[in-house]
């Protein structure tokens, strides 16, 4: 099976970069997942949790270009 993207650009630049960058997107959701079940217990504070998701987050949006 094969599937063709077509962006009219610039206009749709945003969903362009996003289309490139979905890999990368899922590998963050992985890695939060894998991250946040190993570092933190059931008992950790809520606080600390989502201040590290937060971190890993921005670092991946950074990354995509998508934190503008």
């Amino acid at each position: 099976m094969k599937a063709v993207l077509e962006f009219n650009y610039p206009e749709d630049e945003t969903k362009l970069r996003r289309a490139i960058h979905c890999n990368e997107a899922f590998d963050t959701l992985w890695t939060i997942k894998n991250k946040v079940s190993k570092r933190f217990t059931h008992k950790a504070d809520l606080e600390d949790v989502l201040r590290y998701v937060q971190e890993i987050t921005d670092d991946a949006l950074r990354i995509s270009g998508e934190d503008v």
